[in-house]
């Protein structure tokens, strides 16, 4: 018999998968052996994820650090502004801007590229420097319509020191 999803099931997987359960983690560089856990549990988790920590080394510490121990996504992307990202993922802002469709709007250049690029199986998002804040809901608005959270983890990463 095939395993199969009951409607309780998929409402609690819904609502974890927000990373509203964990919507307020801070995470620093010195990881505890919970912070890894769970950290890790979280980049296996269909769904859009909320992680805080101090500024962009930190998070970048966090995210080669916890991707590479995982050893299982083979096309990572990152929406960013801050430059020299790991060899192992795709800068989407800069591939969108060498392909030439960049508009004055940063949230339709994403929503084209998305519906036209969809081999990815992980994304983080890193908010810091231009892509501030304000850009949260429509970011989140593009994955949610396209229910690329529905097939991937997504990490936003919000840091308190930028």
């Amino acid at each position: 018999m095939a395993n199969a999803l009951t409607s309780s099931m998929i409402n609690k997987y819904k609502n974890e998968s927000y990373g509203q359960k964990n919507n307020n983690n801070f995470f620093d560089t010195k990881f505890s052996e919970k912070d890894v856990l769970e950290l890790q549990a979280m980049f296996l988790t269909f769904g859009i994820h909320v992680i805080k920590t101090k500024n962009v080394h930190s998070g970048r510490v966090i995210m080669e650090t916890i991707l590479g121990s995982l050893k299982y996504f083979k096309n990572i992307g990152a929406v960013t502004y801050v430059s020299s990202l790991p060899n192992f993922a795709c800068d989407i802002l800069e591939y969108i801007k060498i392909q030439g469709f960049v508009s004055d709007d940063m949230i339709p250049d994403l929503e084209n590229f998305f519906t036209m690029h969809s081999c990815f199986d992980f994304i983080w998002v890193e908010f810091t420097g231009a892509l501030y804040i304000e850009y949260f809901d429509g970011i989140k608005n593009i994955f949610e319509t396209y229910h690329v959270q529905d097939q991937m983890p997504i990490i936003f990463v919000m840091y308190e020191n930028e």
